[in-house]
């Protein structure tokens, strides 16, 4: 072999394993971006959850507090915080399902006669549905974002 092929060849050679060596590094991170990127996705919709739950929770314990509650003062206390969360943070989480559920509440807290047992217990059977409405709605968003 002649050495001018001998060169020729010898830099197709090199380039070809230089051009190999920086496709490997430009995959391999775009790899790590995507799995990078997918992580921060997964973390936000975990903590979103996590969140989500927490009010969830906190709005069912109010709203059976309520139900559950002997006097006027301590139901007029947990009205007072259920409106709180009705107007305030679960409005950011909430789905359709609490959405309605939470309307069907408030709208017959409004109306509420403690004193009456008929329509305490209407109202302690809305606030069982609420009860269901915020778990289906986090079993929901569990199943389909947190994969």
């Amino acid at each position: 072999m002649e050495e001018k092929t001998y060169k020729f060849w010898d830099m197709i050679i090199k380039a070809l394993g230089f051009t190999a060596t920086i496709a490997s590094i430009l995959i391999g991170l775009f790899h790590y971006s995507s799995e990078q990127t997918r992580a921060t996705d997964l973390e936000f919709r975990r903590n979103f959850w996590q969140k989500q739950n927490e009010l969830y929770a906190e709005v069912c314990r109010n709203a059976g507090t309520m139900a559950a509650a002997s006097d006027q003062k301590e139901f007029e206390k947990q009205k007072e915080k259920f409106l709180s969360l009705y107007y305030g943070e679960l409005v950011l989480v909430e789905d359709s399902l609490v959405e309605n559920a939470m309307r069907e509440v408030k709208s017959y807290v409004e109306i509420l006669d403690t004193k009456d047992e008929n329509m305490k217990n209407i109202f302690k059977r809305k606030v069982l549905e609420l009860s269901e409405a915020c778990k289906r709605s986090s079993d929901v968003f569990k199943h389909y974002n947190l994969k």
